[in-house]
């Protein structure tokens, strides 16, 4: 007769390495026998468990033969990648010297950046800083018609994707919102404009902007307008600003 040792199911079993396993009885014939397993401590590379077959009567005419087979287990180490934290580092570089190669003058603050992360963020501007306008050869520039908290807001989204109007004692959110809209609206960056509109349209669901959306200076129309960008429309219009 054959009979087949299952080795994961000794190794479930035998829990302390050493230990003996009484395991099935086998019959052949007029013989009886049970099959006993020991599993041994697992060396650097290897682990391996020994059978002893123990007959109930001991007859010389009886042959056991034990056919040998290698079992390879691989073994893989897993490797826990730690989370992305790109957002993160680039955000050090938010108004940061070290390397920045352009700055901008916004109501007497000074902010300092870098040309090709705002290029590659924004198509206007990536035609001032490295395009044939002027500004391109400037080492400061002087913007007129963003207040200093709008444009801190538009730099920590250019670096890190993320849109922050929180923590700001000039002006309130909304207020903030609707000034960053209309930044993002001219240097042509609409995940940033929709995000503004999307939160802007929470404000007037939840009843805490709706006086001030329909009526400020720097965004006419808003309250028509942040919904139509909402739902493709897309492009504020002409005279919100910029």
């Amino acid at each position: 007769m054959e009979y087949k040792v299952d080795y994961l199911q000794i190794q479930k079993a035998a829990a302390i390495s050493g230990e003996w396993l009484p395991g099935p009885r086998i019959s052949a014939g007029e013989h009886n026998a049970t099959i006993m397993c020991q599993r041994h401590p697992p060396t650097v590379k290897v682990e391996y468990i020994s059978l002893v077959l123990v007959l109930n009567e001991i007859d010389p005419k009886l042959n056991v033969i034990f056919e040998q087979i290698s079992c390879c287990l691989m073994l893989k180490k897993i490797y826990i990648l730690p989370s992305s934290n790109l957002g993160g580092q680039l955000g050090t570089m938010v108004n940061c010297a070290d390397g920045s190669d352009v700055s901008f003058s916004v109501g007497g603050e000074t902010f300092h950046a870098h040309r090709a992360l705002l290029a590659a963020r924004s198509p206007v501007f990536k035609a001032e800083l490295l395009g044939d306008m002027a500004e391109a050869t400037m080492p400061c520039i002087t913007l007129h018609d963003i207040e200093p908290a709008t444009f801190k807001a538009l730099l920590h989204f250019v670096y890190t994707d993320v849109l922050q109007t929180e923590g700001n004692s000039s002006t309130n959110a909304t207020d903030l919102l609707q000034r960053l809209l209309t930044a993002a609206d001219r240097y042509a960056m609409d995940r940033l404009k929709l995000m503004c509109a999307q939160k802007l349209w929470e404000s007037v669901g939840n009843g805490g902007g709706d006086a001030r959306l329909s009526g400020e200076a720097q965004l006419p129309g808003a309250k028509e307008q942040v919904p139509q960008l909402l739902h493709g429309g897309g492009q504020l219009q002409k005279g919100s600003g910029h």
